[in-house]
């Protein structure tokens, strides 16, 4: 897929429940206005690696269950205000650039799998994190938050990696 731009005729598509552009590997940022498709499920943005940010709308996404965004390497910020109240899995493998998880991450209450794996450069702690989760990778993120480390009020987690990341 050689799409470098998504027209913003796009973001008219309100009854839109599943989008997959994964593999657009020239596409830099998705509309302004993306956030319009607000009945949106599923989004699948894998392997655009050169996607650097999300727009502020995104997080009007409020049916949002499913995010992937696996291995967009050049995308370093999610938005401030995501208000993905909805979302049960989200897939940031191999953002190697992503830094920060934003603050109201942690208020994300429907999330159970979240993979981090590769994300090198994220800063993470287990206090903006859900207790909702029950798969979390976090292999590969070297950028943990120095212990101790609370994972006694996960009572629903079933996968926990933890390899390669800790001092």
């Amino acid at each position: 897929c050689n799409i470098a731009v998504l027209p913003d005729s796009m973001c008219n598509l309100h009854d839109l429940r599943i989008l997959d552009i994964s593999r657009c590997t020239e596409l830099l940022n998705l509309p302004p206005l993306f956030g319009n498709l607000m009945n949106l499920e599923d989004l699948r943005l894998s392997s655009c690696f050169n996607l650097k940010q999300l727009p502020l709308s995104f997080g009007n996404l409020y049916f949002l269950r499913f995010l992937n965004l696996l291995s967009c390497y050049e995308l370093q910020l999610l938005p401030e205000s995501i208000n993905l109240e909805k979302l049960e899995v989200l897939i940031l493998r191999r953002c190697c650039r992503l830094q920060n998880l934003p603050p109201s991450f942690a208020t994300i209450k429907y999330l159970r799998i979240l993979d981090l794996a590769g994300c090198e450069a994220v800063h993470v702690s287990t206090e903006m994190l859900t207790t909702s989760l029950e798969y979390l990778n976090l292999q590969r993120c070297l950028n943990l938050q120095t212990q101790p480390y609370h994972f006694e009020n996960f009572n629903k987690l079933k996968f926990l990696n933890l390899s390669q990341c800790l001092p």
